[in-house]
């Protein structure tokens, strides 16, 4: 029996919180990759960045982002709306609500043939992601343990973004067209994300949930996971535009924020 609950700690990790975060990571950055395909490109001429040159694939790469941001602005909805509904209506229902509309959007994506509802399917998703999201990121730091202390994740997270921005600023510098470069680029944006849920991440979602007194927890936890998204929402509106001419100057200035913040 003593054995039993750390076996159990595992399965759940292995079954249930990491294919959650796969899925997670998927919603967010699988559409970035498909919006760039020759097919999606000719079907969508608007945000068409693989046809286009010079101004017009500026203003696509910019309408891109912003319609890609798109499931960020709903998360941002869907988490305020959980200040109100995570009290009235239940973890519970309010689960089952979010699954539903997450179904939905993914459904709309997949069916749209109109810029307009692949639009609106990716906000329909935001909303039902993010209440699962917030709602499970609140009850995990009800139940987890603190054991290193919040000021070494932070840390340990802060110095190794840091790192990894720096190298890729560095390595992005360089033509195209450098097989090393791209190597490098590659394998510290695995790194980068690496280091980033061992402390800013949680901080958003977890920090709230964890001080705030009962009758606050979800309004708190509602405005700090809004706060996420927000500017999740601004990075992914912004980065197709400066990745066209300035993609290491871009990242270079990124670096300011990981020894900074929060």
């Amino acid at each position: 029996m003593p054995d039993s609950q750390p076996s159990l700690h595992l399965l759940q990790v292995l079954l249930i919180t990491a294919p959650a975060f796969i899925l997670y990571g998927y919603n967010q950055a699988g559409l970035s990759a498909l919006l760039n395909l020759p097919v999606v490109a000719r079907r969508f001429p608007a945000i068409d960045t693989v046809f286009t040159t010079g101004s017009e694939e500026e203003t696509n790469s910019t309408r891109k982002g912003a319609i890609n941001a798109c499931f960020q602005l709903g998360a941002l909805l869907g988490s305020l709306s959980c200040s109100y509904l995570g009290d009235s209506w239940g973890r519970r229902r309010t689960i089952l609500l979010a699954a539903f509309l997450a179904f939905i959007g993914q459904a709309l994506q997949a069916s749209a043939f109109a810029l307009a509802q692949f639009v609106v399917g990716r906000v329909i998703l935001g909303l039902g992601v993010d209440r699962l999201w917030k709602l499970a990121c609140s009850f995990i730091a009800f139940a987890a343990i603190d054991r290193l202390g919040r000021r070494v994740l932070f840390t340990i997270n802060g110095t190794g973004m840091t790192i990894c921005i720096i190298v890729m600023a560095v390595a992005t510098s360089f033509p195209t067209t450098n097989k090393p470069e791209s190597i490098v680029v590659a394998t510290f944006i695995f790194i980068f994300n690496l280091c980033y849920p061992i402390g800013f991440l949680g901080g958003n979602f977890l920090y709230y949930t964890d001080i705030a007194p009962s009758h606050l927890r979800a309004v708190m936890s509602s405005v700090s996971t809004a706060s996420h998204w927000l500017w999740n929402f601004v990075v992914t509106m912004i980065t197709p535009w400066p990745f066209l001419p300035l993609a290491g100057s871009f990242i270079m200035s990124l670096r300011l924020f990981p020894p900074v913040f929060p």
